[in-house]
């Protein structure tokens, strides 16, 4: 049986290696060698566990190698690739690769004012546009930027 103090930092290590950072904005012809090449010789975040490009092709997840050291530091300041402003927010990768997995069905929404847009108002808009409950369409959005997912009416 593991001692208590050996417990906790088992469970502190699986914590830390769930901690990771979605990538959002980038051009879409944008690769995962052009975002390790960001990540571990532009901003010097050291090596990259792994990398994933989301199916709208302008997102992606991306887990480091030692997490606690880098992710503070990317969330700060503003960031850009081929001179497109990116946003950069930390993300617990299992939660995210989790919803992700159980959703399946998403677009990205990009450029709408967020001054007059809420989860609300694009959860409406493609409920009609899919034709499904609103129940259905769950939004998660951030500044001028949203992810919408598409849940199965049926389970």
């Amino acid at each position: 049986m593991a001692e208590p103090e050996q417990a906790e930092s088992d469970d502190a290590k699986a914590e830390q290696s769930d901690l990771g950072v979605l990538v959002r904005g980038f051009p879409d012809s944008i690769d995962e060698d052009h975002l390790n090449l960001y990540f571990e010789a532009k901003l010097g975040c050291g090596a990259v566990k792994s990398l994933s490009i989301l199916p709208d092709k302008q997102s992606a997840t991306v887990e480091f190698e030692e997490p606690t050291a880098v992710i503070p530091k990317l969330c700060k300041g503003q960031h850009s690739i081929s001179g497109r402003p990116i946003s950069i927010e930390p993300v617990d990768l299992h939660s995210f690769n989790q919803e992700i997995e159980n959703k399946k069905t998403f677009v990205a929404v990009r450029g709408f004012p967020a001054e007059f847009v809420d989860d609300e108002v694009l959860s409406s808009h493609f409920a009609s546009i899919a034709g499904v409950d609103a129940e259905c369409v769950k939004v998660v959005m951030k500044d001028e930027e949203a992810l919408v997912f598409f849940e199965d009416p049926n389970g």
